[in-house]
């Protein structure tokens, strides 16, 4: 059997990057290969270790953060490594540098999707993630969804950036304004594809989902940043509704748990609040793909500070019109799905023929 590893922020406590990722592993033990997680400790994949919880502190707010963070900490933590045991299967040996990589056994690297091209999330150039490695047994290079928020990027990276695409037998990215910048600078065949929250069939996630206990109405909301102005728009479509509004966050900032705002939801809790609510309020992509996944009523909030990648997918799939600020004043509709579900569907089988094409020699 044919081994493939994936170079992504596997270990990210994030619901869309460990989503993201756990979707393509299915997706690839599907077609047949042995995959897993290639255990790369990128600075995405170390910022969640629990140990950083006691460093770099002074001993009164040590003791402080202990008192008031460190149980929720703690359990936001154990539910994400519950959850990455479970369906992230990574190789066992670390990847600390490029050289690390040399040793292993895989037939075909997987790079992406999530985020991978971005510098500023991988703390500059990551020589890793745009495949600037060698490997003693032949092995392919693939990108599969890569994307970046940060883009175009600076002269030095640039140059970077066109040498590192010559590293990939098959090149893809999630976003066509970011395929069209990168095609400026190779003569390789860039295609789009979908996340691979978006590649798998929904119910692989139906599955996984655990609905919500004692939980009337709701509208959720879900953001990466915290925006009050967003929790305001979600009250007015409450009101519609007759609902109340629950927030999940993506972090723990608060010294105290307030209600209706949720920290510590597993994975799979995640999924359930997002199948269960009436209507989702997000500004994340990920938010947003799994709106689409459930085919919820949603709006997706542009902040105009990360929302090219939900506007990309929404207007690919005629779905522009949920898109909003925070200053509309939002009256509930729902959303027929028929006919973005059929160009889903499209990008899905080409998103899929891509990767097994890509795979296929070997």
């Amino acid at each position: 059997m044919k081994k493939v590893g994936i170079l992504t922020f596997h270990k990210a406590h994030n619901y869309g990057a460990v989503l993201q990722v756990a979707a393509l592993i299915c997706f690839l033990k599907n077609q047949g290969y042995a995959v897993e997680a290639v255990n790369y400790l990128s600075p995405p994949n170390r910022r969640y270790r629990l140990i950083l919880f006691f460093k770099r502190r002074n001993v009164v707010k040590l003791l402080w953060e202990t008192l008031f963070l460190f149980g929720r900490r703690y359990l936001r933590h154990r539910a994400f490594e519950r959850f990455m045991s479970t369906y992230v299967i990574h190789s066992q040996a670390p990847v600390k540098e490029k050289n690390d990589l040399k040793g292993l056994d895989y037939d075909a690297y997987v790079v992406g999707s999530d985020q991978v091209w971005n510098t500023d999330i991988t703390a500059g150039f990551d020589d890793i993630y745009w495949g600037n490695f060698s490997t003693e047994k032949p092995a392919r290079k693939i990108s599969y969804a890569a994307s970046s928020e940060n883009y175009p990027y600076d002269r030095r990276n640039k140059e970077k950036v066109r040498k590192g695409l010559r590293n990939f037998d098959a090149l893809s990215v999630r976003e066509n304004a970011f395929a069209e910048y990168l095609q400026k600078v190779t003569t390789q065949e860039i295609s789009t594809v979908v996340d691979p929250t978006l590649l798998v069939p929904s119910g692989f996630f139906e599955n996984l989902a655990v609905p919500p206990e004692n939980r009337g109405r709701f509208v959720l909301v879900y953001q990466v940043v915290e925006n009050h102005e967003v929790l305001c728009v979600a009250q007015n479509i409450a009101r519609q509704l007759d609902a109340e509004v629950i927030e999940i966050r993506s972090k723990i900032t608060g010294m105290v748990k307030r209600k209706n705002v949720i920290e510590t939801a597993r994975p799979e809790e995640f999924l359930g609040y997002l199948k269960a609510a009436q209507c989702i309020v997000t500004t994340s992509f990920h938010g947003t793909a799994f709106s689409l996944i459930f085919q919820k009523s949603f709006y997706f909030v542009d902040l105009k500070n990360n929302a090219n990648r939900s506007r990309a997918l929404l207007n690919d799939l005629s779905l522009q019109q949920r898109v909003i600020s925070t200053s509309d004043d939002v009256l509930f509709s729902s959303i027929d799905y028929e006919y973005p579900i059929q160009i889903l569907r499209k990008k899905r089988k080409f998103s899929a023929d891509f990767l097994k094409k890509a795979l296929y020699d070997l």
